[in-house]
């Protein structure tokens, strides 16, 4: 991109000694290269770079980088190994607290009211704590 400096040189020269210049990547053409379009090409290119700057001072105040880096995507990367059924992954293995309790006392719960022609198919054992 031209500089500011070289566009105002420019806007002094005649137009068989003037240079093409761009904007964006947009040539203009020599015989186009008026007073007025120079102008403000240079005003567009001091734009650009105070842009650049206060963009480069917000990357500076908010402690991020200028583009963030996306992850590498987990989709091609090897599968891990699928634990066997019944097997526990590792550091999951835990005690029974049941088993360091202390039955202190048990207490059978009679069944009252029961409808006629119901039966006792079994029971299950359950522990309270703190009555």
């Amino acid at each position: 991109m031209t500089t500011s400096r070289s566009l105002s040189r420019m806007s002094n020269l005649p137009p068989q000694e003037r240079r093409p210049v761009s904007i964006a990547g947009i040539p203009i053409p020599i015989a186009e290269q008026s007073q007025l379009v120079l102008a403000l090409v240079e005003v567009i290119s001091r734009q650009q770079q105070e842009i650049a700057q206060l963009k480069d001072l917000v990357h500076k105040l908010s402690k991020t980088t200028r583009k963030p880096r996306p992850k590498p995507s987990k989709l091609l990367a090897p599968n891990k190994p699928q634990p066997k059924p019944g097997e526990k992954r590792p550091g999951s293995a835990k005690r029974k607290k049941e088993l360091q309790r202390r039955v202190t006392e048990t207490i059978p719960v009679p069944l009252d009211d029961l409808p006629e022609g119901a039966r006792i198919e079994g029971h299950r054992d359950f522990y309270v704590q703190d009555i």
